[in-house]
């Protein structure tokens, strides 16, 4: 029986998959709840605002709104392209016959916190291995770069690709600088952690080092760029900035839950950028909850593989979120995790008997996986009025959203090869 329904689950997959290659707009059905390139951001905001006077999970205080991918879908660097002799780094595509060229972050920071409905951004960082560090990186070079997808570090080597005019403009401890002394004080910057999938689990026990066959160790990446950005961000440890910030926007009561926040799919990588920082109440930590264990988790864990390794989010996840006490919150979207509410009030359950602080984990979600009405009606549906929750633990704090570009307002890439 088990292998029937394993066979069944398989072709759901298969059709699923072959259901999106045949679809002319494929992007549009990954995420469906982005905000459309015609749609003024004060109009979709306005909406965000209404649904949450209706909705219990944000009626004590506007959410934070958090710009995934530096809150421009298209223009954020997602990969290194190969193309001739040069190559060049793109955006998201539109066509075959449009590459955006992807902008400097300074410029995307820059757009969101000026549009007085962004609190915080999320940028994706890269570290090599140490088997291609030697070749891409120089002796004392910083080696972190802000992109989506791992480039592929041969393409880099010896500084000899012309993506390395982006890189040398986006520097991470540039960037890191430019946020300190122009928006510290009001908004947030998320930093995703990026991992392979080998370091992403949990240890199954205490202090386990986990090498893999290019040189990496699991943690070290997080625990580098933690120290970074102790480095770069110097107000994180000047006392009297911390007392003094305050909320951003007129438009609501909650702001960033902090300046700078590590977040990840990979546990190994948040506890490495713990362990550089420390406690710090000006840093927090987010683990991002892959995809739960349910009937039609295989596909999506399938789907979700095409933007990068995401994870089971499964019983160690659920332990090691549980046991963590400087964990400070938990990203997830409905459609990853249907059961969000009951699962995350269990881990909160368990942090409330267990740690000696009985610190609970708040949630941060994305609502760009499904189309607004839909992802509203996913939200109330497991709420606990619904579910005849006696206790509330679990307070969702922040919504994550993808902002597309306009076409005629991005920078195509016209090659030949481009065909």
């Amino acid at each position: 029986m088990s292998r029937l329904s394993n066979l069944s689950k398989q072709l759901l997959v298969l059709f699923f998959l072959g259901f999106l290659s045949a679809c002319a707009n494929k992007d549009w059905i990954a995420s469906p709840g982005r905000v459309k390139p015609d749609e003024p951001l004060k109009d979709y905001f306005a909406r965000v605002e209404t649904s949450c006077e209706k909705l219990p999970f944000c009626k004590e205080g506007k959410l934070e709104i958090v710009g995934h991918q530096a809150a421009s879908y298209r223009t954020f660097p997602m990969r290194v392209e190969k193309e001739g002799e040069e190559g060049y780094i793109r955006g998201n595509v539109w066509s075959k016959r449009c590459h955006p060229k992807a902008e400097n972050i300074k410029t995307l920071m820059d757009r969101a916190f000026t549009s007085g409905h962004i609190d915080s951004i999320e940028i994706d960082v890269h570290t090599p291995p140490p088997s291609e560090s030697e070749t891409v990186c120089a002796p004392g070079e910083e080696c972190f770069f802000i992109i989506h997808d791992e480039p592929d570090w041969k393409l880099l080597a010896n500084h000899q690709h012309k993506a390395w005019d982006h890189f040398n403009k986006n520097r991470f401890s540039e960037v890191l600088k430019y946020f300190n002394d122009t928006y510290y004080d009001t908004h947030g910057l998320y930093i995703e952690l990026k991992a392979e999938r080998e370091c992403q689990r949990p240890d199954r026990k205490n202090q386990e080092k986990r090498v893999l066959n290019n040189g990496r160790v699991c943690g070290e990446a997080g625990r580098k760029v933690g120290q970074a950005v102790a480095k770069y961000v110097t107000k994180l440890n000047n006392k009297s900035a911390a007392s003094s910030r305050r909320q951003p926007f007129k438009r609501g009561k909650k702001g960033p839950q902090a300046p700078i926040t590590f977040v990840s799919f990979s546990a190994k990588e948040l506890e490495g950028a713990h362990a550089a920082l420390g406690k710090n109440n000006q840093v927090s930590y987010a683990l991002i909850a892959g995809v739960a264990p349910t009937f039609f988790s295989p596909i999506i864990y399938t789907a979700g593989q095409a933007k990068g390794p995401v994870p089971m989010f499964d019983e160690e996840f659920m332990s090691f979120a549980e046991r963590a006490e400087w964990l400070d919150l938990i990203w997830f979207s409905p459609q990853g995790v249907p059961d969000f509410w009951e699962r995350f009030q269990k881990i909160n359950k368990v942090r409330q008997c267990k740690l000696k602080s009985k610190k609970t984990l708040k949630l941060s979600v994305s609502n760009y996986q499904y189309d607004y009405e839909r992802f509203l009606e996913k939200m109330s549906y497991l709420l606990p009025d619904n579910l005849g929750e006696p206790e509330n633990l679990t307070e969702i704090v922040a919504m994550m959203i993808d902002v597309d570009r306009d076409k005629e307002k991005a920078s195509c890439i016209k090659k030949p090869e481009l065909k």
